[in-house]
């Protein structure tokens, strides 16, 4: 135990961070290389956390911290370290943001990239912007990624989009359109990409598009 935080022998592994600590800005210690299922969940003081030596994140490693506004990405996290869905609820979260010296993210206006930009890994859910046009740069759309960004009413898809993952626009409850710009390179739509979107009233989809399966499902005032 570390200042109240449960970590494994070492500290390598953070494991649990008290719901109920007093910290606003949290820096992981040195030397932690590891953040577990929920090692920091449902905290309701922090506003910042840096990840600092970390070089693995599990799946719903930082979920619903409702006052956290920024993550820093560290300078050894790669892409095979962060697992879909690490950062989940957060919904105050402005921005992301990367140490200087990593090669394998990048972050533009809060949302998190690849380095070169073909990824979009994570927007930040409490992001002011009501539109959003993905950048075109962008070849592949991360599963989760976009999950529970309530501020969101529309989006535009640029044709340089070749793949949409499951559940990338999960709970987006404000999204009423979505946008795809011809000619789209996009022959599938992954299952739940769109699930319970309950606003979303219109999908203008490609003529690409050859196969879709459950993209919509819990999108009841879906019209056209």
């Amino acid at each position: 135990v570390v200042d109240g935080v449960l970590f494994t022998k070492g500290p390598k592994k953070l494991l649990l961070y008290p719901h109920a600590k007093n910290v606003t800005d949290y820096t992981v210690p040195a030397g932690v290389e590891e953040i577990a299922s929920y090692g920091i969940s449902r905290n309701k003081y922090i506003t910042s956390i840096d990840l600092k030596d970390v070089t693995k994140v599990q799946i719903s490693a930082l979920v619903n911290l409702l006052k956290l506004k920024t993550i820093t990405i560290p300078k050894n996290l790669k892409k095979a370290g962060l697992e879909k869905g690490a950062f989940e609820g957060c919904s105050a979260l402005e921005a992301y943001k990367v140490a200087e010296g990593n090669t394998d993210f990048s972050a533009e206006d809060g949302v998190l990239f690849s380095a070169d930009k073909t990824t979009l890994y994570f927007y930040p859910l409490a992001k002011p912007d009501v539109a959003y046009t993905i950048p075109n740069t962008v070849k592949v759309i991360a599963d989760k990624s976009f999950q529970g960004a309530i501020k969101l009413t529309s989006l535009v898809i640029p044709t340089s989009v070749e793949s949409i993952n499951s559940q990338a626009f999960r709970q987006n409850y404000n999204l009423t359109s979505v946008t795809f710009r011809e000619p789209s390179n996009i022959t599938s739509l992954a299952n739940y990409a769109f699930w319970s979107c309950l606003k979303l009233t219109e999908v203008t989809l490609p003529s690409s598009i050859t196969e879709i399966g459950k993209v919509f499902l819990q999108c009841e005032n879906l019209e056209t």
